[in-house]
């Protein structure tokens, strides 16, 4: 369920999307009706330092939706994904699967609920965020910028049904060094 992208550091962009792609082929991941809120925050029983970067959801081995997280934690961003009232802004995961493309009023239909309790989600650990003051603002906006720009062209060379987006092949040809710096560089301020 966990994947780190320092361990992609040296890959380019493709090669992230190639092994997803894979991952999400061999069903790995974890059942979003499995899912609880330690398999978020722990890796083998440890505390993840890395709240923020990008999900993804497979299913039937397929890709199905590829999302951010920059503003609010994974757990904060999934758990609004499964929220069931079609009135919440956060849920797009559901809304989307039961083919409501804007908020409206009730809740989302049972059977879309339950087909989608078999996907698998997965977590890319992109970045941590510092205290406030720690690292300026700017930094962190360019950082999350990063994280955007990886996750459409993720959408894109994954063609999620749920988050289409056209494909990129300049950026997917681009090392993950040089398509994530400025998060690179927040790491170095926060660490320094």
């Amino acid at each position: 369920m966990h994947l780190y992208i320092t361990d992609y550091r040296d890959s380019t962009v493709d090669d992230l999307s190639d092994d997803l792609k894979a991952r999400m082929a061999h069903d790995e991941g974890v059942k979003l009706r499995d899912l609880r809120y330690w398999d978020i925050t722990h890796d083998n029983g440890q505390p993840i330092a890395e709240e923020f970067g990008i999900y993804w959801v497979a299913l039937d081995r397929s890709p199905l939706y590829i999302g951010k997280c920059t503003s609010l934690s994974f757990v904060e961003r999934i758990g609004g994904h499964l929220s069931l009232g079609a009135h919440h802004w956060k849920n797009l995961l559901l809304r989307r699967h039961a083919d409501i493309w804007q908020p409206r009023s009730g809740l989302v239909p049972q059977d879309s609920v339950e087909t989608l309790a078999d996907a698998q989600i997965g977590l890319l650990h992109i970045m941590r965020r510092g205290m406030p003051g720690d690292v300026p603002r700017d930094m962190l906006q360019e950082a999350c910028k990063d994280i955007g720009r990886l996750e459409k062209a993720l959408r894109g060379a994954l063609k999620t049904p749920l988050t289409p987006a056209p494909p990129n092949e300049a950026y997917l040809a681009i090392p993950l060094d040089e398509a994530l710096r400025h998060v690179w560089r927040l790491h170095e301020a926060i660490d320094a």
